[in-house]
């Protein structure tokens, strides 16, 4: 699901919400949110004024250091701030 190498997970130790009556045996309770932060550099200044096509405004950015959603989704997997299967089911697969 994390499309990664099991080589790299070797080090991780995942979770997996338990259930309460607190958070309605769902394992999770509260708000924690991820996100994708678009940084305006030069580079995305200079293709959004020549009205450069989104896919290229997408690979610049990326080269510029841009992370997606998915990779701040499981960046919180990793910490153990949530678990894999509410990293799909908020991100898709």
């Amino acid at each position: 699901m994390l499309h990664l190498p099991a080589g790299k997970l070797d080090k991780y130790r995942f979770k997996r919400g338990r259930g309460c009556l607190f958070c309605r045996q769902t394992g999770y309770v509260g708000r924690d949110g991820i996100f994708e932060v678009l940084p305006v550099t030069s580079k995305l200044r200079a293709l959004v004024a020549k009205q450069a096509g989104s896919a290229e405004i997408f690979k610049t950015a990326r080269d510029e250091g841009m992370r997606t959603l998915r990779e701040a989704a499981i960046e919180k997997v990793f910490r153990g701030t949530t678990t894999v299967p509410e990293m799909v089911r908020v991100t898709g697969k």
